[in-house]
């Protein structure tokens, strides 16, 4: 594994998964994530981000011809409806029958 220079203020999370045998985190990804803590430094909310990452995700696939691998908070809040949705027609046909 390559260590970082800055391999300590790196998120719990990614220390971990950096073990595994193979990784690396290469100088542009450690400035992705400097950059992400500098725009919530100065009031961008992680959920806004984790968006727009999700959207331009989704339309990285939609131009390649891909399906949609995007799976982040819109993503995630679309599917939530669609299954309380889902338990609630389940319980009114329970009810009904």
């Amino acid at each position: 594994m390559k260590r970082h220079t800055d391999y300590d203020r790196l998120p719990t999370k990614l220390k971990a998964w950096l073990r595994q045998p193979g990784t690396r985190l290469t100088a542009t990804e450690a400035e992705f994530i400097q950059s992400l803590r500098a725009f919530a430094a100065e009031g961008v909310g992680y959920g806004w981000m984790q968006s727009v990452i999700e959207m331009e995700w989704d339309d990285v696939c939609k131009r390649q011809g891909l399906p949609n691998a995007a799976w982040g908070p819109d993503y995630h809040g679309r599917r939530i409806a669609e299954l309380e949705a889902e338990v609630a027609q389940l319980k009114r046909q329970r009810e009904d029958a």
